[in-house]
């Protein structure tokens, strides 16, 4: 009796260990499976992230929000990219001052002085005759010498008129210059005087050069005519 209770003990407990081992046997293959499958899922996500923009990365499984939080808030996370911003400073244009050169006429030749004196005189009974010199003082400002073109016309005593033209008058730069006309006739009989009595000078054109050397000639401006009347007789 004791060996048939025996056989059945050591029966129901093999039958009891290959339970277990069972159990522990499927257990197993369940944590396996289990195991196996958040493995696979930890590959895909690691996979996908690496395509993943970081508003995605942040919807990831175990994605943190950008401060830092465990990201289990429902919102979806912000990113904020700062640009640096590249200022390019210009140097100011420089500032070119051109002055213009002075222009001949500005310094159009001046009559500084004008006079008559006898030349010669030759008493006579009841007068004399003789002749006359006519002279104007010009000046030139310029920084070059002007060379003045002057028409001189005479008067005499029954109003004839006689011109001519003098060419070439050199007044230097910066200078002054005497032009003189003379011998002209004046004669004296007791109270009248004949011959030349007026002599007119006026300048008609001023050749010279300008501040780069090129030639100039132009008409000076109105006022440059001047009237001499003969000297008195003694």
């Amino acid at each position: 009796m004791e060996i048939i209770r025996g056989g059945k003990e050591r029966g129901a407990t093999m039958a009891e260990y290959g339970l277990m081992v069972g159990v522990i046997a499927l257990l197993a293959l369940i944590g396996v499976m289990l195991v196996g499958a958040n493995t696979a899922e930890s590959f895909d996500a690691a996979a996908e992230s690496l395509d993943a923009t970081p508003g995605e990365l942040a919807n990831l499984p175990g994605g943190g929000a950008e401060d830092g939080s465990s990201g289990s808030s429902s919102g979806d996370a912000t990113t904020t990219t700062t640009l640096s911003t590249t200022t390019t400073t210009s140097a100011p244009a420089p500032t070119t001052t051109t002055t213009l050169p002075p222009d001949p006429q500005d310094s159009s030749p001046t009559v500084e002085g004008s006079g008559s004196e006898l030349s010669s005189w030759k008493p006579t009974r009841n007068g004399g005759t003789g002749k006359w010199t006519a002279s104007v003082t010009y000046g030139n400002d310029w920084i070059n010498p002007q060379y003045l073109t002057l028409e001189v016309t005479t008067t005499d005593h029954k109003g004839k008129r006689k011109t001519v033209t003098v060419k070439g008058f050199y007044v230097p730069a910066n200078g002054r210059a005497d032009f003189r006309y003379p011998d002209n006739d004046l004669s004296k009989n007791r109270n009248t005087v004949k011959g030349v009595l007026k002599v007119e000078v006026r300048v008609v054109a001023v050749s010279t050069t300008d501040a780069d050397g090129r030639p100039v000639e132009y008409e000076p401006p109105q006022g440059s005519k001047v009237e001499i009347s003969a000297p008195p007789t003694p």
